[in-house]
């Protein structure tokens, strides 16, 4: 059903990964690496320095050389270099590797925040002081993990970057069964049938509001492909309220997004097909339908607090999503993912990791996972995504399944760990 209204938005655009404000403190965890991430030697702290670029949230990151010279040298934990300009302690000394990569302490340039020192592996820095956000990775991929101002907690994965095969048995996480105790969120289901993107198409929308949210704030969120299904099968909302209770989550919410047709050819078109439609159709009607049903959901406009999660050709849709708009949405989680090409209106997903390798780095973290016995292609769709992924230093983790198929059980036996390292990083 091909549809002359359609924008193509699909070709390779440039998008400048966003600058963080650098802080006084900058302390960082430990993150390891798996196939595709290279953990180096640790060593002492190199010489102290300015920080590097700009690293927006995510992880992972291979080794690179320290910063340029500036200050005196710092240890691999602290960092901390010689006097800066006006400063009051210098620029953090920079660790050269290592699976704990130290991010250095910022000193004071000037009387404004400090730069912080650069990692120059996995993470960016968790905890910025007050002075300003988390230092910034040096040369590793795309995506190290941003910390909480003032240092907080954040969100904590055992989960490596990379690739990393597994075997069964595929069982549901603890997470996926209701806990006693824990508060279970407000789910408000509604049909939204009156879009303009999509005429004469209805679909039912499930918007997840979590017990501990405080009316106002501004609370992160996840656009849930195949809602329904999620909600049914995959049990995320559980695993959702489960973690947010144990603080292994922030307090965020999800808006469940069903497809119109109960997986017929218009959900393909809409998923499969990389033109703006299905963006267009979140950002411009979806998403203000959810804040003028609820105008007390302050739906954060941080896009490292918005992500896109989807199982199979909604894995697409969730990549396209950060792909077309990494202004809007940068932690992006897809299973059984369909990057083949079965878009019978134009260009599909199998294009990806072309126009991954075509255009400069976009500040995407991205979880992916597939199986041996998964649909056909689909599996070698994913690797050569996660290749491309790699090639250009995102951040990225391939979950490969050893007889792993294409049902719904295998991916929701991951849904736990794919949250944890999607949102790794995030302030609790």
């Amino acid at each position: 059903m091909a549809r002359d209204h359609r924008e193509r938005a699909w070709a390779p655009t440039l998008c400048l990964p966003l600058s963080l404000t650098l802080s006084l403190t900058l302390a960082v965890g430990a993150c390891s690496s798996s196939t595709g991430a290279n953990p180096g030697q640790g060593s002492s702290g190199g010489s102290g320095g300015g920080a590097g670029p700009s690293a927006p949230t995510g992880s992972g990151g291979t080794t690179t050389p320290p910063a340029q010279s500036g200050g005196s040298s710092g240890a691999a934990s602290d960092g901390t270099g010689g006097a800066s300009s006006g400063g009051a302690t210098g620029t953090g000394g920079a660790a050269t590797g290592g699976t704990l990569a130290a991010g250095g302490r910022g000193g004071s340039v000037s009387a404004s925040g400090g730069a912080g020192g650069a990692a120059t592996t996995n993470l960016g820095g968790r905890g910025a002081s007050a002075g300003g956000s988390a230092g910034a990775a040096a040369g590793g991929n795309l995506g190290g993990s941003g910390g909480a101002a003032g240092g907080g907690a954040v969100v904590v994965t055992t989960a490596t970057d990379g690739k990393q095969t597994i075997t069964g048995p595929y069982l549901a996480p603890p997470e996926a069964t209701r806990q006693p105790g824990v508060p279970q969120a407000t789910l408000d289901k509604f049909v939204f049938s009156t879009s303009k993107i999509f005429p004469n198409t209805s679909r039912n929308v499930n918007i997840f509001i979590p017990a501990q949210y405080v009316a106002g704030t501004a609370v992160p969120f996840m656009v849930i492909q195949d809602g329904d299904e999620q909600l049914m099968s995959f049990k995320t909302d559980i695993v959702m309220e489960n973690l947010i209770a144990q603080k292994r989550l922030p307090v965020m919410a999800a808006v469940f997004v069903h497809n119109p047709d109960n997986f017929g050819p218009e959900r393909s078109l809409e998923y499969d097909c990389l033109d703006a439609d299905y963006s267009n159709f979140v950002t411009t009607e979806l998403l203000p339908e959810v804040m003028r049903r609820h105008p007390e959901l302050n739906l954060t406009t941080d896009p490292n607090g918005r992500g896109a999660l989807g199982k199979s050709s909604g894995g697409p849709a969730s990549f396209t999503l950060g792909w077309l708009h990494p202004e809007l949405f940068r932690r992006i989680l897809t299973l059984n993912g369909s990057f083949v090409n079965i878009c019978k209106d134009g260009p599909g997903a199998g294009t990806y990791p072309a126009l991954v390798m075509a255009a400069d780095p976009k500040p995407l973290r991205v979880y992916m996972f597939s199986g041996s016995n998964d649909n056909n292609g689909f599996a070698a769709g994913n690797q050569a995504l996660a290749d491309a992924l790699q090639a250009k230093g995102y951040a990225w983790r391939y979950v490969y399944g050893e007889g792993a198929m294409h049902a719904n059980n295998y991916g929701a036996s991951l849904m736990t760990e794919a949250l944890l390292w999607t949102w790794a990083g995030y302030p609790l």
